[in-house]
């Protein structure tokens, strides 16, 4: 299974919003019919397919990537951006504001899922018995 960056996923949850916001839904009905979706590809690209309730199917145009897109890698990364959204919307609402806006939470999302150029092992709690 293809491994999907943090801007492929920054992108993912950008295109979500937006297609919310053309089609009618909230974040949260997006991304739940995300998680749900089929991946599906026609001639400009692969797109989700996914019901968005009442029975109305909503499509979401999946970004550009060199990467082998399989159905397992988009899905993962649709319910970790849902996992975001609950949590992000919880913070919010714990730090004061009552009814945080779509386009709030879709900022710390984005603040929270940022790019890590590097990485170091840290042994400095290890000790020696």
């Amino acid at each position: 299974m293809a491994t999907l960056s943090t801007e492929f996923k920054r992108l993912l949850a950008r295109g979500i919003r937006w297609d919310a916001a053309d089609n009618g839904l909230t974040f949260e009905q997006a991304l739940k019919a995300a998680c749900r979706a089929r991946l599906s590809e026609n001639q400009d690209g692969r797109i989700l397919i996914g019901t968005a309730g009442n029975g109305a199917s909503v499509t979401f145009a999946l970004p550009q990537s060199d990467a082998n897109l399989s159905p397992e890698a988009i899905v993962s990364a649709a319910s970790g951006l849902y996992d975001s959204y609950t949590t992000c919307r919880a913070d919010i609402i714990a730090a004061g504001t009552t009814s945080p806006s779509d386009d709030l939470i879709l900022s710390e999302m984005l603040a929270r899922l940022v790019i890590r150029r590097q990485s170091r092992d840290d042994f400095s709690l290890v000790r020696m018995r």
